[in-house]
């Protein structure tokens, strides 16, 4: 089953905290639905597992810039 961009967008209405990933105000876009929904589909993962790898890979990537900034 191909998962389409309003899977992913309801999948983050009803399951999505972005406080659980450190995103809490964060704004997720059209685009990155359509990223999540697209890498889903390519890898052949399920909508969970690829909303947790894009939004921890968001965190990572605030992270990285965070460490820049200290240093």
């Amino acid at each position: 089953m191909k998962i389409t961009v309003q899977d992913v967008e309801r999948y983050f209405d009803d399951y999505v905290n972005l406080n659980d990933y450190d995103l809490g105000g964060c704004e997720i876009t059209e685009d990155d639905y359509e990223i999540i929904a697209q890498k889903a589909n390519e890898d052949g993962v399920d909508l969970e597992l690829a909303v947790d790898d894009y939004l921890y890979g968001i965190r990572e990537i605030l992270d990285e810039g965070l460490e820049d900034l200290e240093e």
